[in-house]
């Protein structure tokens, strides 16, 4: 009755981390959405970092971070659906060995 194998419940750990690598290194690498000229979004599937083009030079005071925004929500969702795809081929993977 129910699942079979060494799945007990618990998040796997190695897809857990292949998983957030994904969705980082997949701001830095695949194209970013640009609007109205005003900011940028970047991530994948959905965007949670959005950087804020201002026409004046950052000042002395002010820091790259203070033009930015990471939405920690969508970065979690994001994660969340690479883990799920990742473990879905995984157990796909290992269905198909035993047969």
């Amino acid at each position: 009755m129910g699942c079979q194998g060494k799945f007990n419940g618990s998040l796997k750990n190695d897809l857990l981390i292949v998983s957030v690598a994904i969705v980082v290194l997949t701001a830095y690498i695949l194209p970013f959405s640009y609007s109205d000229g005003f900011e940028s979004s970047f991530g994948y599937p959905f965007s949670y970092i959005t950087v804020y083009n201002i026409q004046e030079p950052i000042k002395e005071n002010e820091t790259l971070c203070m033009r930015s925004n990471t939405n920690p929500l969508i970065f979690l969702i994001d994660v969340g659906l690479i883990y799920l795809s990742l473990n879905a081929i995984s157990t796909l993977k290992n269905r198909i060995k035993k047969a």
